[in-house]
């Protein structure tokens, strides 16, 4: 079985850096299985797109929704 014209098609994605004296954090999360044991890690980059530093931790057993959200929640709240 062949594959479709339209699955070979790669979209581009490009990088863009932020505004000059602002600093972008990237983030992403993973799920093994969903439910399953998550985690996220992320890095920041400054407005040359030079590496300043990057972090990751654990957040234990849940769906890939909830991930997100705990993530976020934890980075506003500093909890």
């Amino acid at each position: 079985m062949h594959a479709s014209r339209a699955s070979s098609i790669v979209p581009a994605v490009i990088w863009q850096p932020p505004l000059r004296q602002w600093i972008k954090c990237i983030i992403n999360g993973v799920s093994k299985g969903n439910p399953g044991y998550t985690t996220c890690g992320g890095m920041f980059l400054d407005s040359y797109g030079s590496f300043l530093c990057c972090f990751a931790f654990p957040l234990g057993v849940q769906t890939s929704d909830v991930e997100s959200l705990t993530f976020l929640h934890q980075i506003i709240f500093q909890e």
